[in-house]
């Protein structure tokens, strides 16, 4: 794969289906045109590179309000997929930067952060993480605008956090509707998800609504709702991922509970990405 005068060209159908896997093979071509196969693999080693990788992803969570749990949950996936072995990088567009506060702080820099991404530069930083990374997750600011649209664009899949409340569930929908405004501008699909977050063990009345009413709009959700954890609301603390409390001597009450919940929420996300490219693969 290369990028040249903002084009990012690819060597084959298989390559491009990788980066992006919701575009059918057939619309390779009138996409963009292909390079010299020589010229390409002087800038890129990609047999080497694909080899490596289990599955390529470029995924941003997107909210339009603060305090859905945005950036805790794109720390967990992060880190939780670095823990089984993928090579992830975490692109910083928020303008708190908790995620690249995070990373200067911490002792076991167990994923990439780049922090300070704007409009201008998110898709080539996305296209430059890709190239050395299984996973880009892109930590957007909690509002609608020109980044978010911009990640979109390069999305393997987009997720939605949301609290299991009915402003959450609000601006939620207006999530899922700036993807959608996205699908029109590209004229294909760009897969997502919703979740909840900061859930109770148990799920609530008003959660159990909110929940029967996205679904009911056609909303795709994860199963998995990320609970309540103090060991979740202490990783920008401490600086430190879920397994690292136990290796530094953090204590932390929960901790066990909150990695099991965790990998239930990577399980997920894994599931929800290993569909697409099923989807992707049928269609091509």
């Amino acid at each position: 794969m290369a990028a040249a005068n903002g084009v990012t060209a690819f060597n084959d159908v298989n390559e491009f289906i990788g980066f992006n896997p919701v575009m059918p093979a057939t619309a390779v071509t009138a996409v963009m045109p292909l390079p010299d196969v020589k010229n390409l693999m002087a800038l890129v080693d990609l047999t080497a590179v694909t080899a490596r990788r289990s599955f390529m992803a470029v995924i941003p969570f997107v909210s339009s309000k603060g305090g859905a749990g945005k950036s805790t949950s794109a720390l967990i996936l992060a880190t939780q997929l670095a823990a089984r072995g993928s090579k992830v990088t975490v692109l910083d567009c928020d303008q708190n930067q908790h995620c690249a506060e995070w990373y200067a702080e911490a002792k076991n820099k167990s994923v990439a952060v780049v922090g300070d991404i704007t409009y201008k530069t998110v898709v080539e930083e996305i296209e430059k993480a890709h190239q050395v990374s299984d996973v880009v997750i892109v930590d957007l600011q909690g509002s609608q605008n020109m980044t978010a649209s911009r990640a979109i664009s390069r999305a393997t899949m987009v997720l939605i956090p949301l609290g299991a409340t009915h402003l959450d569930a609000k601006e939620a929908t207006k999530s899922v509707g700036l993807v959608q405004d996205e699908e029109v501008v590209l004229r294909r699909a760009v897969p997502y998800r919703a979740f909840f977050t900061k859930c109770r063990p148990k799920p609530t009345i008003e959660e159990r609504k909110i929940k029967d009413n996205l679904l009911g709009l056609g909303v795709p959700m994860l199963q998995t709702r990320l609970l309540s954890r103090v060991a979740y609301e202490n990783l920008f603390s401490y600086a430190v991922s879920l397994s690292d409390y136990a290796d530094q001597g953090v204590g932390v009450s929960g901790v066990e509970e909150a990695i099991r919940n965790a990998d239930e929420f990577v399980d997920d996300v894994v599931a929800a990405l290993n569909d697409l490219d099923g989807d992707a693969r049928a269609a091509a």
